[in-house]
């Protein structure tokens, strides 16, 4: 579901009575509420990955026994991780706050 099908339920959801919600409406949202999080933590583990691979292959020659092992392939390898890592943090993030703004804007519509 993408930001603007989100932006759509929640003017849907303008046009309904808070009277007219029913318990299973209300645990929906509920639900809802928490996909978002669970979705938020998923960002944050992949990007945690992503980062401590970076570290690792930045890591990599060091632990090598042959001096001239890795250089620069993997010092790239490892601050490209890292970059995706913040991409991937930024991204979730971004997503998780617009989805929370519509799903607060339908929890107070339902509410009053």
């Amino acid at each position: 579901m993408t930001h603007d099908s989100a932006a759509q339920n929640v003017e849907a959801y303008a046009s309904v009575s808070p009277r007219d919600l029913i318990l299973r409406d209300r645990l929906a949202i509920d639900r809802t509420v928490l996909a978002n999080e669970r979705t938020l933590l998923a960002y944050i583990r992949t990007a945690l990955t992503l980062f401590l691979v970076g570290i690792s292959f930045v890591h990599l020659p060091d632990l090598h026994p042959d001096p001239s092992f890795g250089g620069l392939r993997y010092d790239v390898a490892g601050w490209l991780f890292m970059v995706a890592a913040a991409i991937v943090l930024a991204v979730g993030l971004f997503r998780y706050r617009g989805f929370k703004a519509d799903i607060l804007s339908i929890q107070k519509n339902a509410r009053t």
